[in-house]
Formats: C-alpha cells, sequence, structure tokens
C-alpha cells in the first residue's frame, strides 16, 4: 500500500493567509488544499477522498470555526478528523473553549513554519513518525516570483536559518534584504520612492523637522567621510535623535520595504549566503519573517479595500468645512486633513504627508468614510 503524505485542509477566509500557510506546511512535505470558510470546507470533505487534519481559522463570515466544528461533529465518518484552530487570541482561547468545539489543540497567529508543522504531527498524535512520510523538498535560493512568491522564498530561507543576502530585482526597483540565521536584520531598496527614505520615517514620528533633515543630509555631503556615515549616525552625532529612535525609524523602513515587494508580481530573486554588511551587523534588527510575511498579506488584501472605496488616486479631494465643526483629530489625521487644500489629489497628498502611501490613504478612506471630506473627478 503507497505510505502517502498527510493531507491538510487549510480554511480561512484571507486568500494571502491561505497561500502561507499551505506554503509553509508544503515545504514540510505535506499536501494541502484550501477553503475560504466553513461552509467551502464542507464541500471540500464532501468530495474529497481523505483529509487527515484541518487547519481551521476560528474567526470567518458566513460559518465560523465553532460553528463548522458543531457541523462537522454532527456527520460521520469527518466528525474524527482532528482540527487545529488558528487565531489571533489562540493564548484567550483555553483549554475549555477547545474542549467545547471538539479541536485538539489552538495555535497563535502569527506563527512560524516549524510550529505549524508540529501542530499538524501534534494533532495526528504520531510525533515525529509523520515526519518520516513527508516529502523531503530541497528549497531553491534563485527564482521568479511569479513562480515562487516572495514569501515563499523568505520562509526557505528563514526555515533553514540561513545567514546571507536575497536580492529581488523588478523593472524598476531593487530590494536587497540581509538576514541573520534566517531573520531579517535590515532591508535597503534602490529605485523606490520617497516615502521609503529613512529620513521620513523620523519626521513622521515628529523626531526630526524637514528643515533639520535637510542640514544633516547637507552635512554628510560635505567631504568624503562625512558622506559614508549613515544619516541616522550623523543625526545621533548632532543630537537630533536617540539610538533607539534610529533603531525604531530602521525597523519600520525595513518592514515597510518588505510589505511593498510582497505585493509584486514580477520580480527575480537571488540568495546568496554571505557575511552581511558593516551596515546590516550594526543595524541588527531580527525581525521575524512571519511576521513580515502576515503582516504585508494583511496589508495586500486591505489594500484593494481601500483603493476600491478611493477610486482614483488622481481624484481632487476637498474638506467637508461644516463637518470638521467642533471636532478634534488624532495627530496622523491632522496631518492628512491639513493637506488638503481642494486642488491636490490623493496622490499629491500622499506625497505631502510625510507617510507610507498605505497609511495616508487608509486614513483617507477613513475621512471619506466619516463624510470629513469628498472627492471630485
Amino acid at each position: 500500500m503507497r505510505d502517502e503524505p498527510t493531507r491538510v485542509l487549510v480554511v480561512d477566509d484571507s486568500p494571502t493567509i491561505r497561500e502561507v500557510v499551505c506554503s509553509m506546511l508544503e515545504h514540510y512535505g505535506f499536501d494541502t488544499i484550501a477553503a475560504g470558510d466553513g461552509f467551502s470546507a464542507l464541500e471540500v470533505l464532501a468530495t474529497s477522498a481523505r483529509i487527515d487534519v484541518i487547519l481551521l481559522d476560528f474567526v470567518m463570515p458566513r460559518m465560523n470555526g465553532f460553528q463548522f466544528c458543531r457541523t462537522l461533529k454532527a456527520r460521520e465518518p469527518e466528525r474524527s478528523i482532528p482540527i487545529v484552530l488558528m487565531s489571533a487570541m489562540a493564548d484567550r482561547i483555553g483549554e475549555r473553549f477547545i474542549g467545547q468545539t471538539g479541536a485538539v489543540a489552538a495555535i497563535s497567529k502569527p506563527f512560524d513554519a516549524a510550529t505549524l508543522a508540529e501542530a499538524v504531527r501534534g494533532a495526528l498524535g504520531r510525533g515525529g513518525a509523520k515526519k518520516s512520510r513527508a516529502r523531503e523538498r530541497t528549497p531553491g535560493f534563485s527564482g521568479s516570483v511569479a513562480v515562487v512568491p516572495l514569501g515563499a522564498a523568505l520562509q526557505l530561507i528563514q526555515l533553514e536559518a540561513k545567514t546571507g543576502v536575497l536580492s529581488v530585482r523588478s523593472a524598476s526597483r531593487t530590494l536587497t534584504i540581509a538576514l541573520a540565521n534566517g531573520q531579517v536584520d535590515f532591508a535597503q531598496g534602490e529605485g523606490f520612492g520617497a516615502e521609503f527614505r529613512f529620513g521620513r520615517f523620523l519626521v513622521e514620528q515628529g523626531w526630526v523637522e524637514p528643515t533639520e533633515l535637510e542640514r544633516a543630509a547637507g552635512d554628510r555631503g560635505r567631504g568624503q567621510r562625512s558622506a559614508a556615515k549613515p544619516l541616522g549616525d550623523t543625526l545621533i552625532n548632532l543630537g537630533k535623535i536617540s539610538h533607539e529612535q534610529r533603531q525604531l525609524a530602521l525597523t519600520r523602513q525595513s518592514s515597510e520595504l518588505v510589505y511593498e515587494a510582497l505585493r509584486w508580481s514580477e520580480a527575480a530573486f537571488e540568495f546568496h549566503e554571505e557575511d552581511l554588511s558593516e551596515l546590516a551587523s550594526s543595524a541588527k534588527l531580527q525581525l521575524q519573517v512571519p511576521h513580515l510575511i502576515l503582516e504585508g498579506f494583511r496589508r495586500t488584501d486591505e489594500w484593494g479595500v481601500i483603493l476600491e472605496q478611493l477610486k482614483s488616486i488622481d481624484a481632487v479631494v476637498v474638506k467637508n468645512e461644516a463637518a470638521l465643526v467642533g471636532k478634534s483629530f488624532a495627530r496622523k489625521e491632522q496631518v492628512v486633513i491639513d493637506a488638503i487644500d481642494g486642488s491636490r489629489s490623493v496622490r499629491d497628498i500622499v506625497e505631502r504627508c510625510f507617510m507610507s502611501s498605505f497609511e495616508t490613504c487608509k486614513l483617507l478612506s477613513k475621512l471619506l468614510e466619516q463624510g470629513i471630506i469628498a472627492q471630485h473627478s
């Protein structure tokens, strides 16, 4: 009898989370099949010859995790399939609630691939025995994101705890990601817009004024030695920012660059094991790959909703003066409102706000929904 690999049904309403979970499991040799909600999962179970384990998101539309578990436990022979709940609130679910659903365990989002694979093996109750049935796969370190998504490439590097540089090149932009032991220590981009520059994150937080940033950049440009010094070091020496603030800004910059690249549908990537540059080694951000991927995919999903509501980034935005009367706003909301002069488009406002396109458009979308602003073609 053929020893078949374990087949896992992944149920989650987010297409991107389904993709990354399936990719993680497939690296460990599991077969996967995906469903977008409880109803779709029941259809898969009705038509599939075999499902060994179910990974189930708890919060979903149409049929949530609790409703799915209750329905499944009333069906034969599917009631015997072990279920592992996936939830951002798994630590609050508790053993009693797990028992009420009939699940065997719950894991917290975000999670890494090793934790996910171990949860599947644990659900089967065979420990490491199942690992011997998993198909062995050798991770590749070059390719196209059209074939192997960037998230999957990052996962492979993280799984192998590699140290080196991953270069990702699109037609006009290049992202260089330095990883140490499978964690992102630093990311640097070429051809990206002003919103991805290091100084923008300092201005956004109110730590540095734009004029101070310009002066510091000018100081770096005077002489060969000063030009080689990173802007963050220059600002620290000038007493404008602290070391902690520089690290926070570098973390935001590197994260935003990775989030942006995760959206690319056409790009080539190449990974080389090598010692990291002095800049990457000094940054040592140690960003967790699973967190970056899941947040990047969440943003990709949210971007679609935001852009659908804004309709056009070239539309002119105007204030509803009557709606502004007597209202107070958070600092970033006020920055966006102040940038609206009745003639600027969404695109123009993004360029003036010293925030990311994602955050600026998200705030514009919120203000639009509240009737604080309006768009004109």
